[in-house]
């Protein structure tokens, strides 16, 4: 006669169907997202280059060693962070969080409002910051750069390299 088992089938059912729902946390990005909504982090992997337009982050967006991104007219509801990224170029978006940039090899930041600080540490290459307005405090270390700074407004402390930037 065979037994049967109904809860540890129903369990393993149970755990099988949460499992996706887990997943969607975090989307990879290697391509372009246009006018979406994009619930939990948005990840560009190592290499990578993503292009976002239009879009809803409801997370963080995280740069990857050597990764690219394009982000322009969205909002993020969290952060922006890259690490040894290659270009991070973001205009028009509303950032609710922190940006934080290190060891990357430049790009643009125009046009966006950050409600929280902007860091920019290590980097090396071209860095153009114009028009922003950032809540929090503005620092920059180490960086060996060329950068065009000009008409931000900075609400927090000013440090670092970007003393009296304006």
């Amino acid at each position: 006669m065979t037994q049967l088992r109904p809860l540890p089938t129903l369990l393993t059912l149970s755990a099988a169907l949460a499992l996706p729902t887990a997943l969607a946390d975090s989307v990879n990005c290697a391509g372009t997202l246009n006018s979406r909504t994009v619930r939990g982090d948005l990840q560009v992997r190592p290499g990578a280059s993503c292009t976002v337009l239009n879009s809803r982050i409801e997370g963080d967006v995280k740069l990857g060693s050597g990764a690219r991104l394009l982000l322009r007219n969205s909002t993020v509801t969290g952060d922006i962070e890259g690490k040894d990224y290659a270009q991070a170029n973001v205009s028009g978006t509303l950032i609710q969080g922190d940006v934080s940039l290190e060891g990357g090899q430049g790009g643009q930041l125009r046009n966006n409002r950050v409600r929280g600080d902007v860091e920019f540490e290590g980097n090396r290459g071209r860095l153009a910051f114009a028009v922003n307005a950032v809540g929090g405090d503005l620092e920059c270390d180490n960086n060996r750069w060329t950068y065009s700074f000009y008409n931000n407004t900075v609400s927090g402390r000013q440090q670092g390299q970007c003393v009296n930037w304006k």
